[in-house]
């Protein structure tokens, strides 16, 4: 069996087979991914676990060798304390069956397969040390954020309990698009039309029913780093096809008599690493243009200028977000911006990116704390015209996630 050099296996991330959830490894940042799918290798014949990803990479203007954990996973290289001995595996749904059940730990060729036994808890340990006689026994070491990542792993389990909303789904070339229940055009064909990068399409979709955002939603969710957004996203053909197969999709459903669906107004929406895509889309001015309304929840990351150990945001990645907030702020877009407090070591955080527009725009944050639901808490916010910035509570992965997870408050937000 493929283990690490301490023998230990623990179940760090929870994914679901339909790539419905996603979650939080070590304080750290998973994206969602077919269970299926087959683990790319770094180049070295060690297995990179598409789940974790970070938020930068030297390709979109961090830093030439990010030494985060975050990257450090997604490279397949150790990172401080956990990961030097936790190795992650796949964990399903707790009475699945078949192919597709069980723990799944990335394996060398010809090593044994897991038990596909259906699982009955949420977390296991397997160990390959020996252990005192009919006494269980923990992994020497493994601390507090073992516990943090288990605790993550039951948020995800709860997510699973909900239920699809009602809608149809239709396949797109870069994603998927989600016409809710009831959904209608205009008299005049226009409908609005949401694209959100980066979430598990069910999350997503729950969210934006829930708030009972307009139009329809397309939803385009790739597994890696910022950069798969950024390399997507870089061909200015990629926003256009998504607008003109999303028509074309509606256009099957329009009766005899009426007006050829079109797209009216256009709400970009990103968690996370999706930022990647949203600077480039923000690059072009036609598409610019197009945008009528940013939702960045916890998104706008950026490389640094000058010495690192100053931490001064790199201008050159915030030119376009930029842009649009004065556009905003002047009343002509709509610009909506979410933040937690968690840490990133080697590239401007959330919180820097966000002081940097604030001191852009001349402005300054005014402190606040304001509970909202399911646990998110707003420490401080910035408003100029139809700009808004919102700091929140929170350093962990857990936290993070609450920015994706809690997306249908944004959505009532810019309803507003």
């Amino acid at each position: 069996m493929d283990t690490d050099r301490h023998g230990w296996w623990v179940p760090a991330i929870a994914t679901r087979s339909d790539n419905s959830v996603c979650a939080s490894k070590d304080d750290e940042i998973v994206s969602p991914v077919p269970c299926g799918a087959p683990l790319p290798s770094d180049g070295r014949g060690r297995a990179v676990h598409p789940e974790v990803v970070g938020h930068q990479s030297a390709s979109v203007g961090g830093p030439e060798r990010d030494r985060s954990p975050v990257a450090a996973a997604a490279r397949g290289d150790s990172a401080p304390m956990v990961r030097e001995r936790v190795r992650p595996v796949r964990l399903l749904p707790a009475g699945t069956a078949g192919g597709r059940c069980g723990l799944r730990p990335s394996r060398a060729q010809g090593a044994p397969q897991p038990s596909r036994a259906p699982i009955s808890k949420a977390a296991f340990v397997r160990s390959n040390v020996p252990a005192p006689r009919r006494e269980p026994r923990s992994p020497p070491s493994l601390g507090p954020r073992l516990l943090t990542s288990l605790g993550c792993v039951l948020i995800a389990c709860a997510t699973w309990a909900a239920e699809a909303p009602p809608g149809q789904h239709h396949k797109l070339t870069d994603g998927a698009l989600f016409v809710p229940a009831g959904f209608a055009c205009s008299s005049k064909g226009e409908f609005d039309l949401t694209l959100h990068l980066h979430g598990a399409a069910q999350t997503v979709e729950q969210n934006f029913v829930a708030a009972r955002y307009p139009g329809v939603l397309a939803n385009v969710t790739l597994p890696g780093l910022s950069a798969v957004y950024t390399g997507r996203f870089q061909d200015t053909n990629t926003f256009w096809r998504i607008l003109r197969e999303t028509e074309a999709q509606l256009k099957t459903r329009a009766t005899t008599g009426t007006p050829a669906p079109r797209v009216g107004r256009v709400t970009i929406t990103s968690f996370s690493a999706g930022f990647g895509g949203v600077r480039e889309l923000l690059r072009d001015p036609g598409i610019f243009a197009r945008i009528d309304t940013l939702v960045m929840a916890d998104s706008i990351y950026a490389g640094f200028a000058g010495d690192p150990a100053e931490r001064r945001v790199n201008p050159a990645n915030m030119e376009g977000f930029l842009n649009f907030a004065r556009e905003a702020a002047a009343g002509r877009r709509r610009l909506l911006i979410s933040h937690s407090q968690l840490p990133t070591p080697s590239y401007a955080s959330t919180v820097e990116t966000a002081d940097y527009l604030i001191a852009q725009l001349g402005g300054r944050r005014e402190a606040t704390t304001e509970d909202w639901p399911d646990g998110l808490r707003l420490r401080s916010q910035f408003r100029r015209g139809r700009c808004e910035i919102l700091g929140f509570d929170g350093d962990t992965g857990a936290d993070h996630m609450q920015h994706l997870r809690q997306l249908r408050l944004f959505f009532e937000r810019i309803k507003r």
